[in-house]
């Protein structure tokens, strides 16, 4: 189990995974999902006066997971070659924004 998971994050910060995927499936539509439960998990705990260590240690696992979608989508963008990655990575940038800002 652990090999797979290692070999899952290795090959997306490595860039070794093929754009769509790091972008679509990964950032998108993964990460959306991940940032709204841990955020709305957040949320409960503050109005059902959970401990704030927990609220806060729920809040800040968010920021090294939507810098690590960052880099994946920026490195796998990279090596594609394509001319509109730019493009690609202002969105990757931009979403990333947006999830750490909400």
């Amino acid at each position: 189990m652990w090999e797979r998971s290692k070999s899952y994050a290795v090959s997306r910060w490595r860039g070794q995974v093929h754009w769509p995927r790091a972008f679509f499936w990964d950032m998108l539509l993964v990460g959306t999902f991940v940032n709204l439960a841990v955020g709305t998990a957040a949320m409960i705990g503050i109005t059902q006066a959970a401990p704030p260590p927990l609220t806060t240690a729920a809040w800040g696992v968010l920021l090294p997971y939507n810098v690590f979608l960052l880099v994946s989508v920026w490195r796998s963008a990279a090596g594609s070659g394509e001319p509109w990655t730019s493009a690609l990575r202002l969105a990757a940038l931009g979403w990333c924004a947006l999830a750490v800002i909400l």
